[in-house]
């Protein structure tokens, strides 16, 4: 029996090593690359289409060390082909909301900071979002034709450079922002530029508290060599101001201050 006890723990200690030997292997290969292509997801029976999303391409490369500390680190990301309809029936009930909604539970004090990722490069090409009004039928439409982002040399920014269109109404965005990562401990830096028709809007300045919207100092600049230009690609986005009017045509340029207080926002 004691020869039988000590050849149990000898295996136990064998079965451990290998197991510790295969996790380190693990940490060190592609293994840490999830790839998926060609997926699907049914829309509600109710639904104006089906499937509500699909999906050619993803893929991500993650470093596995870092999530035993609680660091999620992306060394890239590739996302390629996302057509997704999001879209309400006439009573006001959503296609993403799947069953009965979950009772909350009090907040953990133990859970500590989210898990925020450290993002050092996504490319995303092809991208279509749309949104369906089940009571009044309007349909708003945004898509991504190119997106990229990617870290600075010292990994505490951003970089992001992309176009697209929203309502047809084509865009450019530049700039960099705060690396997602150090939302819970450092202000977010912003430095964003966005050219539609008719407008270009720079915005610069820091939120302290992203996680929250606490905290905002934002300088803008909005620069309209068409006025009636800028006008027609706001009310594309914006119904609303389709009955704004009339506005000068000569060349406008507006800047000031955004930033929020106590009972709102304060533009000035």
């Amino acid at each position: 029996m004691k020869t039988l006890g000590i050849a149990l723990g000898l295996v136990s200690l064998f079965v451990i090593a290998v197991l510790l030997i295969g996790l380190i292997l693990l940490m060190n290969t592609d293994f840490n690359r999830l790839k998926l292509q060609q997926v699907s997801l049914a829309n509600a029976p109710w639904g104006s289409r089906q499937p509500m999303l699909q999906l050619e391409h993803l893929e991500l490369q993650l470093q596995l060390l870092p999530l035993l500390k609680r660091r999620l680190v992306v060394d890239r990301i590739e996302l390629a082909g996302l057509d997704l309809l999001l879209e309400t029936d006439p009573d006001g009930q959503a296609n993403w909301q799947f069953g009965k909604p979950a009772k909350s539970r009090p907040a953990d004090s133990r859970s500590g900071r989210p898990l925020l990722p450290v993002v050092r490069l996504a490319q995303i090409e092809r991208v279509r979002v749309s949104y369906r009004d089940g009571a009044s039928g309007e349909i708003a439409t945004t898509t991504i034709d190119h997106l990229q982002l990617g870290a600075n040399s010292d990994q505490t920014l951003l970089e992001l450079d992309g176009k697209g269109a929203i309502n047809q109404q084509a865009y450019s965005l530049s700039g960099r922002v705060g690396m997602p990562n150090a939302l819970a401990s450092t202000p977010l830096p912003v430095d964003l530029k966005l050219d539609l028709p008719g407008l270009v809007l720079d915005l610069q300045g820091q939120i302290q508290d992203a996680l929250t919207g606490k905290g905002i100092e934002i300088a803008f600049s909005l620069d309209l060599p068409n006025p009636a230009q800028a006008l027609a690609s706001a009310a594309s986005m914006l119904p609303a101001l389709k009955s704004v009017g009339p506005i000068p045509h000569q060349p406008m340029r507006l800047s000031g201050q955004f930033r929020d207080q106590a009972d709102g926002y304060l533009i000035e």
